[in-house]
């Protein structure tokens, strides 16, 4: 421990600060990455700014600050250990910070973008069409059951019809969503 506080104070006062920089930020992003990978997460990142460039893209999450600090702190320290000034270092470090930044806030959009809530609006149905699963007695006087495609998945529905008996097979259009999700429909 002692040589490693020997080397840190041997250091220039901007490379120690790159140095707390890098390390600090490496820390947090180790744990960040354990975290996710143990699912303790729950996809969880912080909003610290309200820069919103499209629905839930945001540029400035902890997440995004972090990747921010940890190519900053280490681009800095290459450009230093290099022979680099001082003014390099910031300004390739910031250069370094805002790409990861932009990156990763881009991959927590397309992320977010891919999440679901599972429900499906049956009024969407209307105007669609479907085929009779199980036959739909005539007038309303009993129900049956039809196919339709409602937002992308097919779905088997409970329906009933004004009209006359439809058959197993036969083609229908949604005119209607009744109560308790019921589809009132009619032959193509």
């Amino acid at each position: 421990m002692t040589s490693l506080m020997n080397w840190f104070e041997a250091l220039s006062p901007s490379l120690q600060i790159f140095w707390g920089i890098s390390i600090v930020s490496s820390i947090i992003f180790a744990f960040q990455l354990l975290m996710t990978l143990l699912g303790l997460d729950s996809g969880a990142d912080t909003d610290i700014s309200e820069v919103d460039l499209d629905g839930e893209f945001s540029l400035f999450s902890l997440r995004s600050i972090v990747a921010f600090l940890l190519f900053f702190g280490w681009t800095g320290v290459m450009v230093l250990r290099g022979g680099g000034s001082l003014t390099r270092a910031i300004t390739l470090g910031g250069i370094a910070g805002v790409i990861a930044m932009i990156i990763i806030a881009y991959l927590l959009f397309q992320m977010y973008k891919m999440e679901e809530s599972g429900t499906v609006s049956l009024a969407s149905a209307i105007g669609k069409e479907g085929e009779v699963y199980i036959p739909i007695p005539s007038k309303l006087n009993g129900k049956g059951k039809v196919q339709v495609e409602v937002e992308n998945k097919l779905m088997e529905l409970t329906a009933v019809t004004n009209h006359d008996k439809l058959s197993t097979g036969k083609k229908v259009k949604v005119l209607d969503v009744l109560e308790k999700n019921i589809l009132l429909v009619e032959a193509l």
